[in-house]
């Protein structure tokens, strides 16, 4: 008879998170040891398996490097098996698309990535950077597949989705925030998530998690309700690694 079956229990679609900012002290993400490891273990309680910590590398504001990050990955991982939290770690990076950048890539030098190839960048959210096509193309040419984080909170893109399908044709890979969908960063920034879903335009999904109060969301009904939208590649892509 109808109403009398179990409720289904809504939980992520997705087990691994390929970006949060939970690495003590480097940038606006975890502020301590103390607040990491409370939000790994909130995130583990969501049903996430596998993280990804990618720090912010941008100029002056957040300029750290594979060794500053590396050394604070360290040492969280040790931290994580003495509080016995059994999730899977890993880390990389999240570059601010500037001129720091661009030295950096024309220099050769090697980047932190996902798993030796997907790059996680992020562009400036009130104007596309000049020659932002250009740098896609260069950092294909050196073996790496960029990976643009939150597209849907560059509002100068807007609703039109002709924008997002010439980054796709770029190659460029779209991860949306898991809580623009649930109108964590206000309804604009909803409206588009909403569009790139409705157009096939969504490829990973990034908790973007900065604080134990954003991993306390992962259970949130709205926020699993709004996942439902997306199939993400997150574990099929980097599960495994």
């Amino acid at each position: 008879m109808f109403g009398l079956g179990k409720k289904k229990t809504a939980s992520l679609n997705f087990s691994t998170d390929i970006h949060c900012h939970i690495l003590p002290g480097l940038d606006d993400g975890s502020s301590s040891m103390e607040e990491s490891l409370q939000m790994a273990a909130l995130m583990e309680k969501a049903g996430i398996r596998h993280i990804y910590a990618t720090p912010h590398i941008k100029g002056d504001t957040y300029p750290n490097d594979s060794t500053t990050i590396a050394r604070a990955a360290t040492e969280f991982s040790s931290q994580l098996a003495k509080r016995n939290i059994g999730i899977k770690f890993n880390f990389a990076a999240e570059y601010f698309i500037d001129m720091f950048f661009m030295e950096k890539l024309e220099s050769g030098e090697e980047f932190l990535t996902l798993d030796g190839k997907h790059i996680l960048v992020e562009s400036s959210m009130r104007r596309e950077p000049l020659g932002l096509f250009d740098t896609l193309f260069k950092l294909q040419t050196r073996g790496y597949r960029p990976v643009m984080a939150h597209p849907e909170r560059y509002a100068y893109y807007g609703k039109d989705p002709v924008p997002f399908r010439n980054l796709r044709k770029a190659g460029c890979l779209l991860q949306l925030n898991l809580f623009s969908l649930s109108g964590g960063y206000g309804k604009d920034v909803k409206g588009i998530a909403e569009m790139l879903v409705k157009n096939d335009l969504v490829d990973l999904i990034g908790t973007d998690s900065h604080r134990p109060e954003h991993a306390e969301r992962l259970t949130d009904n709205r926020v699993l309700k709004a996942v439902e939208m997306v199939a993400p590649a997150n574990d099929k892509l980097f599960g495994n690694i």
